[in-house]
């Protein structure tokens, strides 16, 4: 395979030859052509059309993508699931058997945001299953339940200081510092290959790559601030230095990525000896969006920053943003009240 740049657009040949045909891919994102080249000819799965083979089959992917501990959930939650719906076709689950998973939950006592967090789980199993062409319905839609909202636990950029101050490792201070400032959640921080870098317009691109695929399985694209595409730059010619050549992958350890696990625990351990409870790594993405929603952005700029598939799941930082509301009401005011 080869490809060239032509204003903007990947253009792709598969011929060895002098004469090569190239084809417009109709993408700018060269992460994107190599996951769709990928995809185009990687071998199909296995026709695993039912509930149990799938489930093993979607943990082998996911094992790459998050921490031990998330896996253990996942393989708890889909047993669970299985165990209550039986080993149905996937095509054939619907959102019957969801509320039969809800209402078995709820019987056993099982705190609603808890049942939440399941439901989520599976809803997103469900998508995959669709998505990979496993199930030829699309997922049910799955009905939360009420559960009071929750504030969400946030660091401050001083706090964030005092953490750095303990991390001795380098790319993995960075590595913290960048998501502080772009969100960015575990596995996307761990998976960003460099391809996904756009150091002319100063953002990072969000893509399936490789063997990772993305929460919502979409592309998003976060602007970086000048000091952090400067500091990146930095890391970049420091990762060149030490390698003697740019890593396939921004934040590498001896050539190699990080583990979720690793990662995860080294920032929470890091966090306790600074003073700081209840924090870990997934706290950096709320302190991102607390910071934006405090400095008055828009909700719908911080869910698309963020990549959440729903305002709701923004919603819990609207709490965080009373100068603005107050700003719209002395909007209304002028209105009212014009100046002469």
């Amino acid at each position: 395979m080869r490809t060239y740049k032509r204003n903007g657009i990947y253009y792709i040949s598969f011929d060895k030859g002098q004469k090569a045909r190239w084809s417009s891919t109709g993408l700018r994102n060269y992460a994107e052509v190599i996951h769709k080249y990928k995809e185009a000819t990687a071998p199909q799965l296995a026709p695993s059309t039912h509930l149990a083979p799938f489930i093993e089959q979607y943990l082998e992917r996911l094992s790459t993508q998050v921490r031990s501990g998330t896996l253990r959930t996942y393989r708890f939650v889909l047993k669970e699931f299985l165990s209550i719906v039986g080993n149905k076709p996937l095509a054939s689950i619907d959102a019957q058997d969801i509320f039969k998973f809800s209402s078995s939950r709820i019987k056993k006592g099982i705190e609603p945001s808890t049942i939440n967090t399941s439901l989520r789980y599976i809803h997103a199993f469900l998508v995959r299953a669709n998505q990979w062409g496993l199930s030829s319905t699309p997922a049910p839609k799955v009905e939360l339940l009420r559960v009071p909202l929750r504030t969400p636990r946030y660091i401050s950029e001083t706090e964030l200081a005092q953490i750095l101050k303990l991390v001795k490792d380098r790319t993995l201070n960075f590595l913290f510092y960048l998501s502080f400032f772009t969100g960015v959640r575990l596995a996307e921080a761990i998976n960003l290959p460099w391809v996904n870098v756009d150091e002319e317009v100063f953002q990072v691109v969000i893509s399936n790559y490789k063997n990772f695929e993305t929460k919502s399985g979409r592309t998003r694209q976060i602007p970086l601030t000048i000091k952090l595409s400067t500091l990146l730059k930095l890391h970049k010619l420091e990762c060149v230095k030490k390698y003697k050549r740019l890593p396939e992958y921004v934040f590498v350890h001896s050539g190699h990525r990080y583990s979720p696990s690793y990662v995860s625990d080294t920032f929470t351990k890091t966090a306790r000896k600074a003073g700081l409870e209840g924090v870990h790594f997934h706290t950096l993405r709320h302190s991102f969006a607390s910071l934006l929603v405090q400095r008055g952005v828009s909700l719908y700029v911080v869910q698309g920053l963020l990549g959440h598939s729903s305002i709701r799941v923004t919603e819990q930082y609207a709490h965080l943003a009373p100068s603005t509301l107050r700003k719209g009401i002395d909007a209304l005011d002028e209105v009212l009240n014009p100046k002469r």
